[in-house]
């Protein structure tokens, strides 16, 4: 084992342990029902139309940022080069803001709608995009 590789898995075995005695210290003998209280609302809100509407807000911020960012690099290169040929019309980014769109649309109607396109977008990145490995190959 490197000496890197060595201090990593130490870090990791130290952070463990004090986040276990933490939660030892800060753990109560019994489950206590106003602690249940306070989790029921916070579970309820997932389901509620204004939480999971501002949610794809912000989903729709990052991704339009992810979209800016790809065309600013691409400004800045021809368009043969490799970078804009590996990105191409960057069809999962522009269908990943047309569905939270319309995740926020139907976030109004129904939430479980509106989070089961925010799952369908988070499994569309899931999958590997392997343009620019294409592209370097």
């Amino acid at each position: 084992m490197s000496k890197g590789r060595l201090e990593a898995f130490s870090d990791g075995m130290i952070a463990i342990l004090i986040t276990i005695m933490v939660l030892e210290l800060h753990a109560p003998e019994q489950p206590s029902v106003a602690g249940l209280r306070l989790l029921i609302p916070q579970f309820l809100a997932y389901f509620l139309s204004t939480p999971v509407a501002l949610y794809g807000v912000v989903l729709i911020s990052a991704a339009m940022a992810y979209f800016l960012l790809v065309r600013s690099l691409l400004r800045l290169h021809p368009a043969d080069s490799p970078l804009a040929l590996a990105v191409g019309r960057d069809f999962k980014g522009k269908l990943s803001i047309a569905i939270y769109a319309l995740a926020v649309l139907f976030s109004l109607a129904s939430a479980v709608a509106a989070w089961a396109l925010y799952v369908l977008v988070a499994l569309m990145w899931l999958v590997p995009d392997r343009r620019i490995e294409k592209v370097i190959d």
